[in-house]
């Protein structure tokens, strides 16, 4: 049929031949100015995000007084210190100006950035000769970039010179100019008088989430957590939690959420595991089902260690899985999540069809959640604080695991991913079909989107995900599962 479909195409193509030729120009030129105007867009938005904490760092803005409405980035000397003062949120602020311009006899634009000494530690400056020491005081001394160095003064040293500005100033210090997408060539003081003429802008940074390193016995127990709701199959329960029990360091609780009514097998058998071990189950029933994130969200609070391993019912930890986690937490106790690697089975262990591969250090999975969900979810072993902190699972059809972990990633606690895979994850082509639902492609626009007018992520990756799910929904089954194949899994 799609042959037949392709010669009628071309047939028609040849046929009316000026047609064609004015549609595939209006195509081409159509196709063309999207695309420029996307990478211009992606290009004035990456302005100064390639600094470590990008997502921390906010600029101050108040009530326009020139305008009757809007807000204005202009703002005085004295909000910085009055905002760190004032909100213990905030880690450190700076009053500084980015786009004052002068011009050397030669007819140069040199673009400065006017700044006070907090700007140093929040920004990498690498100094490369001499000293930033004036920015505590001096106002006639000024640092440069390598590059304007190179421009002006060929292979001599620059330091002790005047750099040819409007007003003389003598170079001090010479600094690395930065790699990402920023555009300065020197650095001076800001003076922050209120007697002085002076604009400028308050960057400041929000602190990232404030945690205690877990001790040593808080490194040695861990709770797990686990949903259940009427459509799980019975064997498929009694085996993931026989994983988690012959773990080689045993859960020292076991919290299952009952999500809403469940079959009498499904009951019985979790009151058999209740009766058998008291000590280790708690058993939390919700009188209807409100979604796995709820559940969780539930199940969380009763939860009495710190450390807490995720389980699906229908999955199989291998024994060495939680091990390994609790030993990533004693080499690098600041950590808030720890993830691993995924097999993924049809019908029994033996027969792994395939990998799930995520990122395994801080940088690749921060990358990595601006498109993808950096972890897999029933493989996580995280902390308990950390994750009520920043509010939870969020209330979705299916990806609130989605929503988490991207909201973990901008918050910069630490979390990495196992080399190892210590899961084998049950799949099917039922878990494509329900990916393949428009209230999972809906939920996973929404969610990044929300990210997108956070600055979270930029255009570009909104535009990878929302292509990328409107093709999942619109392209037909097979085409589906190849690309989820070849492109999204690692073949066994």
């Amino acid at each position: 049929m799609i042959q037949h479909y392709l010669k009628i195409a071309i047939r028609n193509l040849l046929k009316y031949r000026m047609q064609t030729l004015i549609s595939i120009i209006g195509l081409t030129v159509g196709f063309v100015s999207f695309s420029l105007s996307g990478m211009w867009m992606n290009y004035e938005q990456s302005y100064d995000n390639f600094h470590d904490g990008a997502d921390r760092v906010y600029v101050a803005s108040v009530p326009s007084v020139f305008r009757t409405s809007g807000f204005s980035t202009t703002t005085s000397p004295l909000l910085a210190p009055h905002l760190v003062n004032t909100f213990p949120e905030i880690e450190v602020a700076t009053y500084t100006n980015f786009t004052t311009e002068y011009n050397d006899d030669q007819n140069r634009h040199w673009t400065m950035i006017s700044v006070d000494s907090a700007f140093i530690s929040m920004f990498p400056v690498t100094v490369l000769e001499g000293s930033l020491q004036f920015l505590y005081n001096t106002a006639d001394e000024i640092a440069i970039s390598d590059k304007a160095a190179r421009l002006l003064f060929g292979k001599e040293s620059p330091i002790g010179k005047e750099f040819p500005l409007d007003k003389k100033m003598t170079v001090t210090a010479v600094v690395q100019k930065w790699k990402g997408h920023s555009n300065y060539e020197g650095i001076k003081y800001q003076t922050t008088s209120l007697s002085e003429s002076v604009v400028g802008k308050v960057i400041l940074i929000k602190s990232s989430i404030e945690y205690k390193e877990l001790s040593d016995n808080e490194m040695q127990s861990y709770s797990v957590l686990m949903s259940v709701y009427k459509n799980d199959k019975v064997d498929y329960l009694c085996s993931a939690i026989d994983s988690m029990l012959k773990q080689t360091v045993k859960p020292e609780q076991f919290v299952i959420v009952i999500d809403g009514p469940i079959s009498n097998s499904l009951e019985n058998v979790i009151i058999d595991y209740s009766i058998s071990m008291p000590q280790i189950f708690t058993i939390l029933r919700l009188k209807e089902n409100g979604g796995l994130g709820n559940a969780l969200n539930q199940g969380l609070k009763l939860c009495r260690n710190e450390l807490v391993a995720r389980m699906d019912s229908d999955d199989i930890s291998k024994k060495y899985r939680c091990e390994k986690q609790l030993c990533a937490f004693r080499t690098n106790p600041k950590l808030c999540i720890v993830g691993t690697q995924i097999d993924e089975f049809i019908d029994n262990v033996d027969n792994v069809v395939s990998r799930r591969i995520v990122p395994t250090n801080q940088n690749e999975i921060q990358k990595f959640a601006k498109r993808r969900s950096p972890f897999n979810h029933p493989t996580v072993m995280y902390r308990k604080s950390i994750i009520e902190s920043l509010g939870g699972y969020g209330i979705y059809g299916r990806k609130e695991d989605l929503d988490l972990f991207i909201r973990c990633v901008n918050s910069g606690v630490k979390m990495e991913n196992l080399e190892e895979s210590l899961l084998y994850y049950r799949t099917s082509n039922d878990n494509l079909q329900r990916r393949m639902t428009w209230t999972n492609c809906k939920e996973y626009i929404q969610i990044m989107n929300r990210f997108r007018k956070k600055k979270f992520i930029n255009c570009s990756d909104f535009m990878y995900v929302l292509f990328g799910q409107l093709a999942m929904f619109l392209l037909p089954p097979k085409i589906v599962k190849w690309l989820n194949e070849s492109r999204l899994r690692t073949k066994v």
